[in-house]
């Protein structure tokens, strides 16, 4: 099996840079602290989406050797995920702020990985199917929770770099729209990639 890597890339795309906790979170905090004293979140975040994708990754790549059939049914329960996801994109009419007490903090960022689900159920989708079918060294495991890691510092840094610009448009309703039209059409090409291989 070789490994898929537009399908892949492209999930990772859509899932890490769409609107979630960990992005809201990040650009609401830039706008009311600036990013200076968000980057102590940012870098609180990073850490703990590196921790989750070891332990999904790991939590995986256990049950794929005990429980051989259950790559085929992650399979399934990630395209389903990942259309789920995408009815959520394509239903999201506005962006919303959070409230939040205190600075941002390297604690903030890091709590909100270990409790956030997107997070989690990421995890629990990409390894299975896409990174263990082909690799699924130690070596491979930690190579990727860095890669998806860098790809969600990237998300998280850019939005909360941009947020007011970010806020601006994203709460015109057509580009909202547009922007969720691509996001999603982006993960139900995903989900289909992943069926079909």
């Amino acid at each position: 099996m070789e490994f898929s890597l537009l399908p892949f890339l492209f999930y990772a795309f859509a899932t890490t840079f769409s609107p979630g906790p960990n992005n809201i979170t990040s650009m609401t905090l830039s706008i009311n602290f600036g990013f200076r004293k968000t980057v102590k979140f940012i870098i609180g975040n990073f850490i703990g989406f590196i921790i989750m994708m070891l332990m999904t990754g790991l939590a995986s790549e256990r049950i794929n050797v005990y429980f051989p059939r259950y790559a085929g049914i992650m399979k399934w329960i990630g395209a389903a995920y990942i259309i789920y996801l995408a009815v959520l994109v394509l239903l999201t009419k506005e962006v919303k702020n959070g409230k939040f007490s205190g600075e941002p903090s390297y604690r903030k960022g890091f709590f909100l990985q270990m409790l956030n689900p997107k997070v989690i159920l990421y995890g629990l989708t990409i390894f299975p199917a896409f990174i263990l079918p082909v690799y699924n060294s130690a070596l491979a495991m930690v190579l990727f929770a860095l890669l998806l890691a860098s790809f969600a510092l990237t998300s998280i840094s850019l939005w909360a770099g941009l947020g007011s610009i970010i806020l601006r448009y994203v709460k015109n309703s057509r580009v909202l729209r547009w922007i969720n039209l691509i996001m999603a059409g982006l993960l139900i090409y995903t989900a289909y990639s992943i069926l079909v291989h």
